[in-house]
């Protein structure tokens, strides 16, 4: 897939993606959240919601990984990572 934005949960190896890259340039500095919740992950590109997935949650809420995969034959690939924030909020 070129020039694809997705966002993935995976839970012991099984995985739940969405392709997230409508009407976003990648080559533009974008604002990525994601939020973790008991039972589901959000993820926003500018503010926006662009997928929700509440299926294959790893029990262990506190491993991200963000990772940029390069296509074949494209040479070096650079990724340009801003302040990265985490908060954390006990539910009640």
């Amino acid at each position: 897939m070129a020039d694809v934005l997705t966002a993935v949960t995976d839970a012991a190896g099984v995985e739940t993606t969405t392709d997230v890259s409508a009407g976003i340039t990648i080559t533009n500095y974008n604002k990525l959240k994601i939020e973790i919740y008991s039972g589901g992950v959000k993820f926003y590109i500018n503010e926006t919601l662009v997928a929700t997935h509440s299926t294959d949650i790893s029990d262990y809420m506190r491993y991200i990984n963000n990772y940029i995969k390069a296509e074949a034959a494209t040479g070096a690939t650079s990724l340009s990572v801003g302040p990265i924030r985490i908060y954390y909020q006990d539910e009640i």
